[in-house]
């Protein structure tokens, strides 16, 4: 809103002889009038056009010198017109408020007069003289430099002025020219007391409403932070719930994994487990299957060496080539069966090499027995061949001796026959060489697979061969007598 030059209170001649007619008038026409429409300047077109002159001087540092100069002008001006009169002068009513609040402020109404008239005197160039009420309802004094008042956010005191004195040039030079102490006890010729008890008065109300608004506004504002903090709290309780609930159902599900882990795991170790002990088992059944075929295979090994045995000693003197070689058997049936228990074959190879190695066996076995067969029928052919030509030389020789003149004859026969029989001789020793051919062959096969009998086999055919020369010379010398 735009601010208005308000009027005088009275005519522009009726404070004289105090205030001269011309001084008021250029006073009030052209100074405060140019204030007033400098004033509406500064703030058209601004938030501060809807503000009263009060609130715009609170915070008149912040809004630039044009507001705080031209403020200022308007309000103490306006303020200034009000507490003058015609009938002004004396003392402040001791019954009002103010005149109670005026004797405990001041001792005397001089002492008042003293005060004042100071600080309006020392205030260097242009200013104000106050008289001011602070939020306790007290009165003090003071003063403000060019258009500044006790309500501005700059002043030195704060408070609420109710009389106000202009000491600038224009107020009094006129008249007083340079004597301002003169212009000042004119002044308070022409105060008007009720008037500044009225002001007093509003001051003390409005800070009293002042001070219940704003302590309303404080009870509010407690109770809006209050309500916003209990608010605040309720949040605060509800989001750390449900990040209390939301942990906790992180940490179920993160139990509930490590659940399902550990059980993976320990179902991965149990099988591991299994497996590691079934294999050991695995082991101990084959080795020990191993180690019972071994016995069965061996216990018939044992039988077989025993017959072995004793069929050496009753031939020749084969008894330690025979315990070698069975010792040499069984060292090397012990190694093999421990190098296939090393390389840990499974169980369809171990049973398959054990049965290719019975039938092996089995095959060498009955080789022996049919080599060894043969052996003993050759040696009781050849003791039984030995047996009749002895009881056939006893024989002829009984035959000789009783027939000699027939002896010719005889021995004529003798000889036929023993020519025959040297041809069945002859005709036979071709074979028994090839016998004794596929002896040494069998005997030699048999050597490098089991033992070396091969100087043995030697030795009986180098000593059965002079033996029956020797029966062919004395059939032949028989023959001859």
């Amino acid at each position: 809103m735009a601010f208005k030059l308000p009027e005088l209170p009275y005519a522009v001649n009726s404070l004289e002889p105090h205030f001269d007619e011309k001084t008021m008038s250029i006073h009030h026409g052209k100074h405060h009038n140019g204030y007033t429409n400098k004033l509406n300047a500064a703030i058209a077109g601004t938030r501060l056009e809807k503000l009263s002159i009060e609130d715009i001087l609170a915070k008149a540092g912040k809004h630039g010198a044009g507001v705080r100069n031209n403020g200022g002008g308007f309000y103490n001006h306006s303020l200034f017109w009000k507490i003058l009169s015609p009938k002004g002068g004396g003392k402040p009513s001791s019954r009002s408020k103010l005149g109670r609040a005026f004797n405990r402020a001041f001792k005397t109404y001089d002492d008042f007069k003293t005060q004042f008239a100071a600080a309006a005197g020392t205030r260097f160039g242009s200013g104000w003289a106050w008289l001011c009420v602070n939020r306790s309802g007290s009165l003090f004094i003071t003063s403000t430099p060019n258009q500044d008042n006790p309500l501005m956010d700059v002043a030195e005191k704060k408070g609420t002025p109710i009389l106000g004195l202009d000491v600038w040039e224009h107020a009094y030079y006129l008249k007083y020219q340079n004597k301002r102490p003169d212009y000042v006890q004119a002044f308070f010729k022409l105060i008007n007391w009720e008037q500044v008890a009225a002001n007093y008065d509003a001051a003390v109300a409005k800070k009293s409403t002042s001070i219940r608004t704003t302590s309303t506004k404080n009870s509010t504002r407690m109770k809006s932070t209050a309500k916003k903090a209990t608010a605040k709290k309720a949040t605060a309780k509800k989001a750390t719930a449900k990040k209390a609930k939301a942990k906790k159902a992180t940490a179920k599900k993160t139990t509930a994994k490590k659940t399902v882990a550990k059980k993976k795991t320990t179902a991965k170790k149990s099988t591991a487990k299994k497996a590691t002990t079934r294999k050991p088992a695995a082991k101990k059944t084959t080795a020990k299957k191993s180690t019972a075929k071994k016995a069965t295979t061996r216990k018939p090994a044992a039988k077989k060496t025993t017959a072995k045995k004793s069929t050496a000693k009753k031939t020749t003197t084969r008894k330690p080539a025979a315990k070698k070689t069975t010792a040499k058997k069984s060292t090397a049936k012990k190694a093999t069966t421990r190098k296939a228990a090393a390389k840990k074959t499974t169980a369809k190879k171990s049973t398959a090499k054990k049965a290719t190695t019975r039938k092996t066996a089995a095959k060498k076995t009955t080789a022996k027995k049919s080599t060894a067969k043969k052996a003993t029928t050759r040696k009781t052919a050849a003791k039984k061949t030995t047996a009749k030509k002895s009881t056939a030389k006893k024989a002829t020789a009984k035959k000789v001796t009783k027939r000699k003149p027939a002896a010719k004859k005889t021995t004529a026969k003798k000889s036929t026959a023993k020519k025959a029989t040297a041809k069945k001789v002859t005709k036979r020793k071709p074979a028994a060489k090839k016998t004794t051919a596929k002896k040494s062959t069998a005997k030699k096969a048999t050597a490098k697979k089991v033992t070396k009998k091969k100087p043995v086999a030697k030795k009986k055919a180098t000593t059965r061969k002079p033996a029956r020369k020797k029966v062919s010379l004395r059939k032949s010398a028989a023959k001859k007598k």
